[in-house]
């Protein structure tokens, strides 16, 4: 059940993915954080995510605790400053009766960025500093909104108020998410 319910309602991240095993001795099942795509191993990163997790055994009717120890990694004696793992000891039935549904959005497809080659000079991308005019433009379609790239010959720089122009062309080449 354990394994069901992270599969359906905790899927791993590019920050945080999670491995499941059990103790023979006394049935418990722990829940292993596992660095992500990302490889981002901060503490806080970690926490966050686990706290994630616990919070939706929890509302799922699973006794939860996090744990510090490392007697999952067989290092019984060492401690981390925060949480590597959680213990799921049981299920209660009762609680979920007293806890709201909890409703989850899947994480939206994402649409991979696009590279324009610019056959002319715009007037406005002018890096004076430089003395050199873009090669190409990178549109990055983030949740956030859009983030524009001028790729100059020697650098790449991020453009924070692109012009009109730059907008409609960035929806002129959005690709289509099926």
């Amino acid at each position: 059940m354990v394994v069901d319910h992270m599969t359906t309602h905790c899927p791993g991240t590019d920050f945080g993915d999670w491995e499941i095993g059990q103790n023979p001795t006394n049935g418990t099942i722990g829940v292993v954080w596992r660095v992500g795509t990302s490889r981002n191993g901060q503490a806080g990163v970690r926490g966050m995510v686990l706290y994630r997790w616990l919070n939706s055994l929890k509302d799922a009717g699973f006794v939860v605790e996090a744990r510090t120890d490392m007697t999952v990694f067989g290092r019984p004696d060492e401690h981390a400053q925060t949480a590597w793992w959680l213990s799921v000891n049981g299920w209660d039935p009762a609680a979920v009766r007293h806890r709201a549904p909890v409703q989850r959005a899947a994480r939206p497809r994402p649409i991979p960025s696009v590279t324009v080659p610019l056959t002319t000079r715009p007037a406005d991308l002018w890096n004076a500093f430089l003395g050199e005019f873009p090669e190409s433009i990178t549109f990055e379609y983030k949740p956030t909104g859009l983030v524009v790239i001028a790729s100059y010959p020697s650098t790449s720089q991020w453009i924070p108020r692109p012009a009109p122009w730059l907008t409609d062309l960035a929806e002129t080449h959005r690709p289509t998410t099926a």
